[in-house]
């Protein structure tokens, strides 16, 4: 072997081994950004079922938090809810909106139902 060929294969060997370390690494990083998706969702969830069962008011604005379980991968996580009247009387439309930060990226998810006035 010599030295052209010894070269080429250190090169080769070490492209493999900085790209699957690279793929090693996207794995927990995909896992963390789904968790906090999922807390998110949640919040929401709990937000819309408080609004349904009475316990939230039918009014815009910031929801105070945990709704539930304590969020451990959304950081800052904001619920804020819209509320709009529709030409039906009583029933209402709600967006509710949560703004989080998840690997220093700001995220934000929202949800839309409609509600009838208690």
């Amino acid at each position: 072997m010599t030295l052209v060929e010894c070269l080429v294969s250190i090169a080769l060997l070490g492209f493999a081994i900085l790209m699957s370390s690279l793929l090693l690494g996207t794995g927990p990083r995909a896992a963390r950004r789904l968790e906090a998706k999922r807390e998110a969702l949640g919040a929401l969830e709990n937000a819309l079922e408080g609004v349904r069962a009475g316990a939230i008011p039918l009014e815009a604005g910031k929801i105070p938090l945990p709704l539930g379980p304590r969020p451990l991968c959304a950081g800052d996580l904001k619920v804020v809810l819209d509320v709009r009247p529709t030409e039906t009387a009583g029933l209402y439309e709600v967006v509710a909106d949560a703004r989080y930060v998840v690997l220093r990226k700001s995220e934000h998810r929202g949800l839309t139902t409609m509600v009838w006035a208690p």
